[in-house]
């Protein structure tokens, strides 16, 4: 017996939330990539094609790492190292939020959808309605609006200075374009 994909315990709305969700950390991920390797170019001893392979299906929190150590390790201005901790950590705390909502075990409930997070510490469940799904994947949106902002900084194309404050439009053929360059080099 088959059974059917569309057969949830959700809507519609929530599942295309839950889309747009995994969708923008995507984006965030490929961002986060895009850092590493901008700081990576700061280093005149950096080979390019090694930190690609190096950060190719990283985990975020490899990532994280490796923007850390290269922050320790390159040559940038103060102001600019802060600016992109800022947003990596704005970015850390989305990344949590995709990880309750995309690993967390789902429930419907009569007036309004729900996610039950498990956690060492526990059980948390977050109980929301189609809006407040929908709020959560623009929340993501934007974050990666400026978070984009941190990748300009990190590949030394403007200083902190100058893009705090500014956001950025980040296009599917962007992030697209991106994932296929990854991909393609990797094979």
């Amino acid at each position: 017996m088959e059974r059917d994909v569309n057969d949830t315990d959700l809507g519609d709305a929530e599942l295309r939330s839950l889309g747009r969700i995994a969708y923008w950390a995507a984006a965030i991920e490929t961002i986060m990539r895009d850092i590493v390797m901008g700081l990576a170019q700061r280093d005149p001893t950096a080979n390019e094609q090694l930190i690609r392979v190096f950060t190719q299906g990283a985990s975020w929190a490899e990532l994280q790492r490796h923007a850390n150590a290269l922050m320790r390790h390159v040559k940038i201005h103060a102001d600019d190292a802060s600016f992109i901790r800022e947003q990596i950590a704005a970015a850390d705390q989305m990344m949590s939020v995709r990880n309750q909502f995309l690993h967390g075990r789902w429930l419907s409930m009569e007036d309004s959808s729900a996610v039950l997070s498990e956690r060492r510490s526990g059980i948390k469940v977050h109980r929301f309605g189609t809006e407040e799904s929908f709020d959560v994947a623009e929340s993501f949106a934007l974050t990666v609006e400026t978070f984009a902002g941190a990748h300009i900084v990190a590949a030394s194309i403007m200083d902190a200075k100058s893009v705090r404050g500014l956001t950025f439009h980040v296009s599917s053929e962007r992030v697209l374009s991106a994932a296929t360059d990854s991909a393609s080099e990797a094979s």
